[in-house]
């Protein structure tokens, strides 16, 4: 079986983090003004790019930084601190490790790789650096590093007005790249789970009418508003819900115990019947272990998701009172 794509990555060294990967440090780049390189850098021609056309590359593979500084300050007039700056831009581009990262972001995502030892210019005189591999937009794992999952204090790094950066939270992002989390995520999880099956246990202690009530509430926090009065709707159905963004109809059957045989049942009904969008099976107790058919607008909600549902819904309180 292939491995994730990310996993050719891996060095043979770990830290105390139990990091498979692991480098000297992280360093971030923007990939053209407004981003105009990350297609060709990223997907095209995997390379890093930095422009500062009128640098001659040989004095920058010669490291006469010195000679570097003075173009900019006599023939681009910049003061001692910009020309000092464009300086160690151009120093981390061609002296950084091998085995330091580099990361960008595009497309919603955040790109790694560690750079390659080969250096070479474009028509316009802008600088490339090969890399070892090409950019992975995943981690170790295969799972894809977007945005929404990132921290701010790693991706308010995409409002830097220059070029180039070091990484400031070098911990947190090798974590992200190896798919790990904080000992204090990791022990926060733990606890959650425990909780939830604490809570399944309590639903499933509940009277049918308070189950009722509470997979009503579930739903209507969601955001989906109640069409029927519970238990009404008809004789295959408990309720009938809107939700009011997306315009989708949806009905609830609601039982305490059930199994394949009898969700089978409903399942079956539910497909004759038109004008709706979904069909969700609510059940805390299994006779058997229920298999939802192979229907993709069927979704089972059994004990174990309702007690994830009950705690992201602040109901707990409400759970406790009825126990």
């Amino acid at each position: 079986m292939e491995l994730p794509f990310s996993q050719k990555y891996l060095l043979p060294r770990k830290n105390s983090l139990n990091m498979k990967i692991n480098c000297n440090q992280i360093i971030y780049i923007k990939l053209g003004e407004g981003g105009d390189w990350e297609k060709e850098c990223l997907m095209e021609q995997p390379s890093i790019r930095i422009g500062f056309i009128g640098v001659d590359e040989r004095d920058c593979l010669n490291g006469d930084w010195e000679k570097v500084r003075n173009y900019f300050i006599t023939k681009e007039n910049k003061i001692q601190a910009a020309a000092s700056d464009h300086v160690r831009e151009l120093k981390i581009f061609y002296e950084s490790s091998e085995n330091d990262i580099w990361i960008t972001f595009a497309d919603n995502k955040m790109w790694w790789c560690f750079p390659g030892d080969k250096f070479s210019v474009k028509e316009d005189n802008s600088k490339v650096r090969s890399l070892k591999k090409v950019w992975s937009d995943e981690d170790i794992n295969g799972k894809k590093l977007t945005l929404g999952d990132l921290g701010g204090k790693l991706t308010k790094t995409q409002g830097y007005r220059k070029t180039i950066c070091h990484i400031e939270e070098k911990e947190y992002t090798l974590r992200k790249i190896n798919g790990l989390d904080s000992k204090e995520v990791t022990e926060a999880k733990e606890a959650k789970q425990n909780l939830m099956q604490k809570i399944e246990k309590l639903i499933q202690s509940l009277s049918w009418k308070d189950f009722e009530l509470l997979t009503d509430l579930i739903f209507r926090q969601a955001g989906w508003q109640r069409l029927s009065e519970i238990g009404k709707t008809a004789k295959w159905f408990d309720l009938e819900l809107l939700h009011p963004v997306t315009g989708e109809r949806c009905l609830v059957q609601i039982k305490s115990k059930s199994n394949n045989q009898e969700i089978k049942k409903h399942v079956e009904k539910f497909q004759l019947i038109t004008g709706y969008d979904k069909f969700f099976f609510v059940v805390h107790s299994e006779t058997d272990r229920i298999e939802i058919m192979e229907f993709p607008n069927v979704q089972l909600i059994n004990s174990k998701k309702l007690s994830e549902l009950v705690i992201n819904a602040g109901l707990m309180d409400w759970i406790f009172l009825r126990n």
